[in-house]
């Protein structure tokens, strides 16, 4: 999968999809974007060219909240957050 567009990185990204904050942290330090949805939204995860890694959670393709952060503990605690949002 592939990824397009996203804030702050090239154009064109490879995607994989995670299920558990651990799944995504574990792209992320493989510079992977990660996206999962269900039924009430969608997540992506990503580390800029910066090396800040961003968050995007969306419902109904409309984006609801988006946060950058510089840990991977942080993100992962918005990733649990927000998997627990969107089920």
């Amino acid at each position: 999968m592939q990824a397009i567009g996203l804030p702050g990185t090239r154009k064109v990204r490879h995607c994989e999809r995670f299920r558990t904050p651990a799944g995504a942290i574990a792209l992320l330090r493989r510079n992977i974007v990660g996206v999962t949805a269900d039924d009430n939204g969608a997540l992506n995860v990503w580390k800029d060219k910066f090396g800040k890694y961003r968050c995007m959670a969306c419902r109904y393709m409309v984006e609801i909240d988006s946060r950058t952060f510089t840990s991977l503990a942080a993100t992962r605690e918005w990733v649990a957050e927000w998997l627990e949002n969107i089920k």
